[in-house]
């Protein structure tokens, strides 16, 4: 138990344990079935380009590196924020909690 004592507020635990939580339910319940049908789409639609203009479907394909970079720029950025708000919400858990504790 010496992790929670060292670990900091309370409200700091049970900030990361919500997030922690939204998070593994968010990964479990869509995120798998939406990835699994967009790879589908995109396998399909790059089939039925390659078979019907292979030429444009190729250069279609090459725009993917920069339809990457692109996403991956703004996850930066959303991590960012996400972590900007993590914070906001652990500083409100613990002024939560030591007000119902001076009660």
């Amino acid at each position: 138990m010496s992790f929670f004592d060292t670990y900091g507020n309370n409200g700091d635990i049970v900030s990361q344990v919500l997030s922690d939580v939204l998070l593994i339910q968010s990964a479990i319940s869509e995120k798998v079935g939406n990835y699994i049908h967009n790879m589908a789409t995109f396998v399909g639609g790059l089939i039925v380009g390659l078979l019907n203009c292979w030429q444009i479907a190729l250069l279609t394909l090459a725009t993917g590196p920069l339809i990457v970079a692109a996403g991956g720029i703004s996850n930066i950025f959303l991590h960012r924020l996400a972590e900007n708000i993590q914070d906001a919400y652990a500083e409100a858990a613990s002024i939560a909690e030591q007000v119902v504790t001076f009660v």
